[in-house]
């Protein structure tokens, strides 16, 4: 699977609620192996109703700007969902199901 594969899949909730599109992926590094190929593996996917803040710098909240433009894309950062890969369910092309409702994952992010 392709980092392309994920990106722009809409998000569905295990009750059909759609959640936006995946507009991020979360990577953790498995360290440097001793031949110097680094690995990487999945483990989350951001999703929401808007990207353009997250491709801006502004998806974790660390970027500063005009205080106008910082507090609307810090408002549209507060709809993005960070889903645990563990959470997803089932792949298809152009759309992911989750295990979990959209009321979990917002309890899992308090």
């Amino acid at each position: 699977m392709k980092a392309t594969d994920l990106i722009g899949c809409a998000v569905y909730a295990a009750d059909g609620e759609e959640l936006g599109h995946v507009h991020d992926l979360r990577l953790e590094s498995d360290g440097k192996p001793e031949d110097g190929d680094w690995r990487c593996r999945l483990t989350g996917l951001v999703c929401g109703s808007s990207a353009i803040g997250h491709r801006l710098g502004y998806g974790t909240g660390d970027m500063a700007g005009p205080w106008p433009l910082t507090s609307l894309l810090a408002r549209w950062r507060r709809r993005s969902l960070t889903v645990p890969w563990r959470d997803v369910d089932e792949l298809q092309p152009g759309r992911i199901t989750l295990r979990t409702s959209r009321r979990q994952l917002e309890q899992m992010q308090r």
